[in-house]
């Protein structure tokens, strides 16, 4: 497995052309059906329709594979901190909630989140790699906009980090872990936008100006 400082700086060769991306997609959708350990080279080579000499020409092992598999998912959860510049804070927070949402619910995300758990299990700096390249540095950006809102006096935070987890957690509530479980009452795209709206109105509540 490779170190958590290759993981983090790995780019996988040629990512611009057609096959290096075929095999990456191939290997995200075997990783999120099959798992990693029941996944093999040839497998993804077949789904990739490439010989299997041409895996191996962009990705040295499947366990670098799974790296970058590990790096595209982190990069898609930090898209969820580009909040809208236009608005005012709870139009700007809707969207966000919004957006995370529909982004933390999608089956192919979900499906890689149970993957990525599974296997830092055994290689705990893969789920190393993820949680600082997408959890953490998802409450770090959303920190930054709720200090800024602070010093423009719309809400009222002693801690930015302190108040992003408490807006995410407000935001995911029991749906990412029902996804993850395959509970089979997960509200649909009107409701999970009631839901977000309804958690940002109950942040904006406890963090508003003057309230102890």
């Amino acid at each position: 497995m490779l170190p958590l400082s290759e993981l983090q700086d790995f780019q996988p060769p040629g990512e611009a052309a057609g096959k290096p991306q075929a095999v990456l997609h191939a290997a995200r959708q075997l990783f999120a059906e099959k798992g990693y350990a029941a996944t093999s080279m040839d497998d993804i080579a077949r789904k990739a329709k490439v010989g299997k000499a041409t895996v191996y020409e962009h990705f040295q092992s499947k366990q670098e594979l799974f790296a970058s598999v590990v790096l595209h998912a982190c990069q898609g959860h930090a898209g969820m901190v580009a909040l809208p510049g236009e608005g005012d804070l709870r139009t700007r927070l809707v969207a966000f909630a919004d957006g995370f949402l529909d982004f933390i619910l999608r089956p192919d995300v979900v499906a890689i989140y149970r993957t990525i758990m599974a296997e830092s299990v055994r290689a705990p700096e893969l789920g190393t790699t993820f949680y600082e390249n997408g959890p953490l540095r998802l409450r770090g950006t959303l920190a930054r906009v709720l200090a800024e809102a602070a010093g423009r006096g719309e809400i009222e935070v002693a801690d930015p980090e302190r108040a992003a987890v408490d807006l995410i957690s407000l935001v995911r509530a029991d749906l990412h872990l029902r996804a993850l479980f395959a509970v089979p009452t997960l509200p649909h795209r009107s409701e999970r936008a009631l839901l977000a709206r309804t958690a940002v109105d109950r942040f904006l509540r406890a963090y508003a100006p003057g309230v102890a």
